[in-house]
């Protein structure tokens, strides 16, 4: 069992948290769906211009691959395991 308070630094009086309702640029959810939604994109390791996403490429720079100048590569997920929550085998 953890010990101590949490969070540390609560503010007084405390803010009022509002959960969003919209998306993260960047973010990555897991769909059955047979192609993306409009504004969407597949995390397929596709290259993508720079010019014509530079807020995506604002969070992903080149981490997952390309030139990093004038293009940048979109994260692959496939064969991968998308855990959200319960318990799950090792991926060593």
């Amino acid at each position: 069992m953890a010990k101590g308070t949490f969070p540390s630094d609560i503010p007084v009086p405390v803010p009022n948290y509002q959960v969003m309702s919209g998306q993260y640029l960047g973010e990555i959810v897991y769909s059955s769906a047979t192609y993306p939604p409009s504004g969407w994109a597949v995390c397929d390791g596709s290259v993508l211009q720079v010019a014509h996403n530079t807020s995506l490429f604002s969070e992903y720079g080149n981490a997952f691959g390309s030139d990093g100048q004038k293009t940048f590569a979109l994260p692959t997920v496939s064969g991968t395991i998308i855990a959200t929550t319960g318990i799950y085998p090792s991926r060593n």
